[in-house]
């Protein structure tokens, strides 16, 4: 969809080209998306355009807000104009005639997968909450506060059981065939299936979020709290200036 814009040559729009052609020009603007910039600024309206340096300008030099085509189609949605598949066949029409920052969800992904008549097999590993990000907020000293889904405990803190998720009914909710396994035999045979399965098969397995990779025998410079009432963080600031001390900067 190209921009468009109704428009007057007003001496007023006539001025603002003079002025802003330049920096318009650096970006290989058109007469017609110059026009709409220049438009949109003269008669303070929002400007409809899919290049988002052409909307980043106005909204910085003429502070004009800007609408791409996906926000006006999320917007239809919303109000019920248009259905969840029109909305979702949309977004994979414009990804398919390459429109620059499209934003696309899983539901997009799985739409597009389901009209092109392909199949994904996908390894969903459930640890209960974000172990990674638990790690790393252990090594600075925070225990991996808030990375683990569980229920409040009788002790008044997230200590109880683990939040029930059931990932596989929701990919099933999708239309994927689903698979949940408990050891490597079982996820070796699940594999098997998925290769055999007409459809996007989705694989279940718990994992120990503490069962992790071992060292990259690197550092990450992730800057530590210098002040804490908590020991272990302050623990983790010391460390961390020890590291800053052997840190190298190549480029």
């Amino acid at each position: 969809m190209t921009e468009y814009l109704s428009f007057d040559a007003s001496d007023k729009a006539t001025k603002l080209a003079e002025n802003a052609t330049a920096k318009l020009g650096i970006f290989g603007a058109t007469p017609v998306t110059q026009a709409s910039a220049l438009t949109a600024a003269s008669e303070r309206v929002p400007l409809y355009s899919d290049d988002e340096r052409l909307r980043s300008l106005a909204r910085t030099e003429w502070n004009i807000q800007g609408i791409n085509t996906q926000t006006v189609l999320k917007s239809l949605r919303e109000q019920g104009h248009i259905s969840d598949e029109i909305y979702h066949r949309s977004v994979v029409d414009l990804v398919a005639h390459n429109y620059h920052f499209v934003s696309v969800g899983p539901d997009e992904t799985y739409f597009a997968l389901r009209q092109e008549n392909l199949k994904l097999t996908v390894i969903l590993i459930d640890n209960h909450g974000f172990s990674s990000i638990g790690a790393l907020s252990e090594s600075v000293g925070s225990g991996g506060f808030g990375t683990e889904a569980r229920y409040r405990g009788e002790d008044g803190k997230l200590s109880g059981g683990y939040l029930p998720v059931d990932f596989a009914a929701n990919a099933a909710s999708l239309g994927a065939a689903t698979i949940e396994v408990k050891n490597i035999a079982e996820f070796r045979k699940a594999l098997e299936s998925a290769k055999r399965n007409a459809v996007t098969t989705v694989i279940k397995i718990e994992a120990d979020r503490n069962a992790r990779v071992g060292s990259y025998e690197g550092w990450w410079d992730v800057p530590v709290a210098e002040v804490s009432t908590m020991d272990p963080v302050a623990s983790a600031r010391a460390e961390y200036e020890r590291h800053r001390l052997s840190e190298r900067r190549h480029l």
